[in-house]
């Protein structure tokens, strides 16, 4: 097994190249079970295409289209919902178009190995990402369940710069700012998410 500073030095290239292998195995649990990295390698970087959804940065729509993530599983970018609180309203503009860092990924049919699987590659891919399981981890039992996601390499507001702070710090980017234990990822992963943030903002 790699040890973990080879396992740093892999997601930062990861990072400056833009890819992470896509469909990544899952590297830890909230138990902190060893990171088994044997199956991690650096592949062709996602390639520029349309983008997946109105709202998203184009660096984010290439991220998450090389991970698998669809048109139809993304259920917001820019919106004024009344659970996101402000967190999905524009950041910036990008190649003449509004922007927001935040995307919100549908989880109907995923199982909870499959959702910890999705948050690993997102990680890699350069997003902050927490599951909002319904009654968990700060995440009201009323609200419906899905993935928000933070893409770092982009400017952004500051509600997400705290969410980007939360998630290397393992907590839960919502407002009580809690221990997130639903899955943790590795602090090396966390870190490169923090440094990729730390260039754009």
């Amino acid at each position: 097994m790699a040890s973990m500073k080879n396992l740093r030095s892999w997601m930062g290239l990861c990072l400056f190249w833009g890819a992470a292998g896509c469909g990544g195995a899952e590297l830890a649990d909230s138990a902190g079970e060893p990171v088994d990295d044997s199956s991690l390698e650096i592949s062709a970087a996602c390639p520029r295409k349309p983008l997946l959804k109105s709202g998203l940065h184009p660096d984010a729509s290439d991220r998450l289209r090389c991970i698998g993530v669809s048109a139809s599983q993304i259920s917001q970018t820019i919106g004024s919902a009344p659970a996101s609180a402000g967190y999905h309203a524009k950041d910036g503009t990008a190649n003449g178009q509004p922007y927001t860092a935040a995307v919100d990924i549908r989880t109907v049919g995923r199982s909870e190995s499959q959702i910890r699987t999705l948050l690993s590659d997102l990680g890699k891919q350069g997003f902050a990402a927490w599951y909002r399981k319904p009654g968990f981890d700060g995440w009201p039992s009323s609200e419906a369940p899905h993935i928000h996601a933070v893409y770092a390499g982009c400017a952004m507001k500051p509600e997400l710069d705290g969410q980007v702070k939360d998630y290397r710090a393992g907590l839960n980017g919502l407002a009580s700012h809690t221990r997130y234990t639903f899955w943790v990822a590795p602090q090396a992963m966390r870190d490169d998410v923090y440094n990729l943030w730390n260039k754009h903002n």
